[in-house]
């Protein structure tokens, strides 16, 4: 489980690497030395990532991650939402779209 003493400490490698956190969320270190909050989900066997802010003096601290994460983003995609996507709902049938299916000889159909 990832501390701030943790954050503060993590040194800039080669490539960008993760340290994990607890209930899915992850600090990305990149070569640069910046420090993200990640965390990664699947919808629908799509998987996605949302990161929250980067962490330091301007950025947002380590509390404040984990509290937007089981606050906001674990209901949103237990809701079927994407928090990535600003909350679009990801249960949309073709109709509540506005496609226009096209069958197998060409010809354009309504949505059922």
């Amino acid at each position: 489980m990832l501390t701030d003493t943790k954050l503060r400490n993590d040194k800039p490698q080669d490539k960008l690497y993760k340290v994990n956190d607890r209930d899915g969320l992850c600090a990305a270190v990149t070569p640069a030395g910046a420090i993200a909050f990640r965390y990664n989900y699947s919808i629908n066997g799509r998987q996605e990532t949302i990161t929250f802010g980067h962490y330091g003096t301007v950025g947002i601290t380590l509390l404040e991650a984990r509290e937007h994460l089981l606050g906001e983003t674990m209901k949103m995609i237990a809701s079927g939402k994407l928090p990535s996507q600003g909350g679009a709902n990801i249960f949309v049938t073709p109709a509540e779209a506005g496609v226009q299916l096209v069958d197998f000889y060409g010809f354009r159909r309504s949505p059922e």
